[in-house]
This record gives C-alpha cells, structure tokens and sequence, in this order.
C-alpha cells in the first residue's frame, strides 16, 4: 500500500505510475481542480487507485488508515510553512506507521557518541558550572545525530528547529523540558566546534534560544532565560 501526499501537483503521474505498478494507491490532494485532473489520467490509463480531497496535514480528519509500506511526498509538506512540522511529525512516525518498507537506504554505521557526550558535558561545566544529567545530554546528542548536515556539529537554524520538534513530539513535556534546556549552551558548543562566526553563527544562536515547541503548526517564540 502507497500513501501519495500532494498527488494532484503532477496530475496524478506518481500515483497513476505506482497504480499501473501494482501498487494498492491512496492520493490526496486539497485542490480540487488538480484531482480532478488526475481522477481523469487515472480512468485513462486504467487504474483505479483512491483519491481522497483533503488536507495533507491533517491526514488523521482524513481517514487513511495505516498500514502503508511506502509514503510519498515530491515536495509537498515541505514547501508548506505550515507544513513543516508535519513533516517531521510523519518522518519521526514513519516505521510506526509502515509495517515494512519496501526500499530502504543503507544503515549509516552508528556513530559512538559517548565522546562528544563527555566533550560537551566537560565544555558546559568548566564554561557555566552547569553538571545536566547526562542521559538529558544522551537524549540531544542521539537527536542531533538523526538529522541531516554536512558535519555532526553543523548547526543551522533548519536543523536546530527540527531538533527542537522531534524532542517536544517524541517525549513527555517534563522530559522534553529537561532535554531542551541545554540547547543553547549545546549550539554554542557546535558554532565554537566549527568555528562559525557573523550572520550563520547569530542566526543559529537566535533559533537555539526559540527552543520550545507547544505542538502547533510554528515554533512557540518563548525564550528561556
């Protein structure tokens, strides 16, 4: 079963494609005009996968199901500001969601992260005299290490906010808290790693200080102190 998110953006090709495929197809599209268009290319090439009307956000409105073995989005969440926590949301869910997956990249080898771990707890208790626990510390750096950069230390603003959202999505808020309340000291520790300066270091210092998520569509701009 294929899960095609934004479908009517090509006219249905993707899902048409997969149908013809073998695929058992659902594609959802919140334009009406583009489904009906791709409704249409669909009869024509003699397939009948499942379209459904509807807000690729809020797929839980929708009832789609599960069960899925392969999702897909050419570009949709993700060109959607109000989109963008979904799409996380749905890459963080994924293996919930699939009961396999049909195509899977190789494993990355697992990075042992216990070194940059001590690194970080060592910089932060000689640099503020915090001592955080260290499974708080755990629980950031194996976050962090999820998330695509060209280095592990690399810290953009993308990366930290997607970080923020999978710690607040992932855990209960008390946990999350504890998690979320070194990652201003954590960036720091990154820009001096990479030795980042100017604009690119001030913008990943002003999106690690937005480092609370309240479960909503955007980033809650509460500060910690």
């Amino acid at each position: 079963m294929a899960l095609d998110l934004g479908c009517g953006t090509s006219t249905g090709t993707g899902t048409i494609y997969l149908a013809t495929h073998g695929w058992d197809v659902t594609a959802i599209d919140m334009v009406a005009k583009a489904l009906a268009t791709a409704r249409r290319n669909a009869t024509a090439a003699g397939v009948t996968p499942c379209f459904i009307h509807g807000d690729v956000i809020r797929l839980h409105e929708l009832g789609t199901g599960d069960g899925y073995t392969l999702l897909v989005d050419f570009g949709c969440l993700r060109n959607l500001p109000e989109g963008l926590a979904e799409h996380f949301r749905l890459r963080q869910r994924a293996r919930a969601l699939c009961e396999s997956f049909t195509v899977a990249p190789e494993p990355r080898p697992q990075q042992d992260l216990n070194p940059i771990i001590e690194d970080f707890v060592t910089w932060l208790r000689d640099r503020d005299g915090r001592r955080p626990e260290r499974e708080d510390i755990a629980t950031l750096a194996d976050t962090w290490s999820h998330l695509s950069g060209p280095g592990y230390y690399a810290c953009s603003p993308y990366r930290i906010e997607h970080a923020v959202i999978l710690v607040a999505d992932g855990y209960v808020e008390k946990y999350a808290e504890a998690v979320l309340d070194p990652l201003p000291q954590w960036v720091e520790w990154c820009i001096e790693c990479t030795g980042l300066t100017g604009e690119l270091a001030e913008r990943a210092r002003q999106a690690a200080a937005n480092n609370r998520w309240d479960g909503s569509d955007g980033m809650d701009l509460r500060r910690t102190e």
